[in-house]
């Protein structure tokens, strides 16, 4: 009987270790998910922006072929033409206004092919 007593206290014991490691666990998981959910959330408002700043669609013809882009892709590189072209203040005369959405695209004289390998690394850097 003294034997068995024993054998239930270990258990007992064993069982109340467990159950205050899985409290322990549980703060560790409720940190991380807190943690989680910040980023999470920080993130979310990054690709907003992100999104909102490469919303508005630019075509460009590039020596006869029309490219097709965001402004967002064209202002990665600050101190570029691009960033000139399309940062300048909008004047009544000025040919280099911003064209309205869906209309005629900017017109550059230069070879589509070297352009092609500039908007890539644009897009992907």
């Amino acid at each position: 009987m003294a034997e068995l007593e024993t054998e239930f206290q270990l258990v007992e014991t064993a069982f109340q270790n467990f159950l205050a490691d899985l409290s322990s666990i549980q703060e560790v998981v409720q940190d991380k998910w807190k943690t989680f959910n910040e980023h999470k959330t920080s993130l979310k408002g990054k690709l907003a922006k992100c999104a909102a700043d490469n919303s508005r669609k630019v075509s460009l013809d590039i020596g006869g072929q029309t490219f097709n882009t965001t402004e967002g892709t064209l202002l990665k590189e600050q101190r570029s033409f691009f960033a000139s072209l399309l940062s300048q203040p909008a004047t009544q005369d000025d040919s280099t206004d911003p064209p309205p959405q869906g209309s005629s695209p900017y017109f550059i004289d230069r070879s589509p092919r070297v352009f092609d390998i500039i908007l890539d690394y644009l897009r992907t850097g």
